[in-house]
């Protein structure tokens, strides 16, 4: 796994939450399910914005999520799937020279079709919806990175309150 000097401090902070919602909930695994959930209590973040846009609400996908939870699990950390999703994450933002981002870990737990993050997220929303979404607002940060734009404030690529990311 790539060290947490390549994520921003949105997924980092993402990270701290999915670890604390772990804790609180009796787990030591973090898996993709956290993430979003993380996320969801993030109102400044990209993926929020996102999620909250296709109408993906904390409260609705808590409800699900919480169910999910294996407190008999003996794995410890990010899972093995989710620090697979950590790093294509990271490559994605190597790629277009930045730290990885919210929306950059959103576009990579939405490619594992089978995760629990998506299994439940499709009880809300179209999961090719939510990947066009975030492939638009990574867009967004590419372009603004190859033309030397400042580097956008989060509410500037959550599609709730910007133009971006629609």
């Amino acid at each position: 796994m790539y060290p947490l000097s390549k994520a921003s401090d949105n997924l980092r902070e993402a990270l701290h939450v999915a670890n604390e919602t772990a804790a609180e909930r009796g787990s030591a695994y973090v898996g993709s399910e956290h993430f979003i959930y993380a996320f969801l209590s993030m109102p400044n973040c990209s993926a929020y914005g996102i999620l909250a846009g296709e109408g993906v609400t904390k409260d609705e996908y808590g409800k699900m999520f919480f169910k999910t939870i294996d407190e008999n699990s003996k794995l410890e950390g990010l899972t093995p799937r989710t620090k697979k999703m950590y790093d294509r994450a990271v490559l994605l933002a190597e790629d277009m020279d930045m730290l990885a981002g919210t929306a950059h870990m959103l576009y990579a737990i939405l490619e594992i079709n089978d995760c629990y993050a998506v299994k439940i997220l499709r009880n809300f929303t179209d999961i090719q919806t939510l990947q066009e979404k975030t492939r638009s607002v990574l867009n967004v940060l590419k372009h603004k990175k190859q033309f030397g734009e400042d580097a956008p404030q989060t509410s500037d690529l959550n599609p709730l309150t910007s133009e971006y990311g629609g």
